[in-house]
């Protein structure tokens, strides 16, 4: 059975303590690799709220691709059951020499770059505990600066939203796990945050608007300025907004859709129906959307 899945096309970044950028050269993701594959496991695997994170670098002899792999420990309630050979069911927390089960993200860069293809399983690791776990491999400290996150848009919407007067309605929708550390910057992450704090399972949709009437400048502004921080770090499933902006001398509201410039890629992935995609089908599809990506495709 086929089903998709979603590649997103991230960019890691520094920030200091304080928010200010800090210049970051090219070749990360390179740079870790070979990090991790001169270290031991308790050197590249952390905690993050209460699951373990254990991360390697490999490489994949059929797909020739070089990529990262990091897994989250799923708790041993959560763990199926297995029958043997003559039906009878048991835990599987009783097989012999099973210590866990870890859910992946791989994770490949791209051409030396800072940016790279990330592919979660279902209950893989979040983007918040990804940038934990970087930082905590790289032994960054709690002074910083700090490894971030963020998503690689195309510039059409963007340069819309920096170039308008105001915003006069946010649409935001963001799936579960989807916030990263950094998404809390402003009073829409912050706002989401708190609800994500209930319930990291849950998807939250938030609609800020000033109805038919036009909002006054200064406010109009501060809305446009909290929604260029947070599309600078969350990972959304729609995110779009109304623009107000000069057309020909006069004041116009513009309608603009930022999902569309997010770089994605929605790869068929054959997988048995209910369970996980192997290895070689998530590294194909991997390399299929970085492929895409070169070519421009996305």
């Amino acid at each position: 059975m086929s089903k998709k899945r979603t590649v997103y096309f991230m960019e890691v970044f520094q920030e200091t303590a304080g928010g200010d950028a800090v210049a970051l050269a090219d070749g990360f993701w390179d740079q870790l690799a070979s990090h991790l594959k001169g270290a031991q496991e308790e050197e590249r695997s952390t905690f993050y709220r209460g699951n373990l994170l254990l991360g390697e670098a490999r490489s994949d002899v059929k797909t020739l691709l070089d990529y990262i792999y990091l897994g989250r420990s799923r708790p041993e309630i959560d763990w199926p059951d297995v029958q043997d050979e003559l039906g009878t069911v048991g835990a599987l927390s009783d097989v012999p020499n099973i210590h866990g089960l870890l859910e992946p993200v791989y994770i490949a860069g791209i051409d030396g770059s800072n940016f790279a293809a990330f592919l979660r399983s279902s209950g893989g690791p979040t983007w918040s505990g990804i940038e934990t776990w970087i930082n905590e491999v790289t032994a960054v400290g709690v002074k910083g600066p700090f490894y971030k996150l963020r998503p690689l848009v195309k510039k059409d919407g963007l340069e819309r939203l920096r170039e308008s007067f105001g915003v006069s309605r946010v649409h935001i929708k963001v799936e579960p796990h989807a916030l990263g550390a950094g998404s809390s910057a402003g009073a829409i992450g912050q706002a989401m945050e708190a609800v994500e704090e209930v319930s990291g399972d849950l998807s939250m949709e938030l609609i800020l608007s000033f109805g038919h009437a036009t909002p006054d400048t200064m406010a109009a502004e501060e809305l446009k300025g909290q929604l260029e921080s947070f599309m600078a770090n969350a990972t959304f499933k729609k995110s779009s907004a109304t623009l107000i902006v000069d057309q020909n001398g006069e004041t116009k509201r513009e309608q603009v859709d930022f999902l569309n410039d997010k770089v994605t890629s929605r790869e068929v992935i054959d997988a048995p129906e209910g369970e996980e995609p192997s290895l070689n089908s998530a590294l194909i599809a991997l390399g299929s959307a970085i492929q895409k990506y070169r070519q421009g495709k996305l």
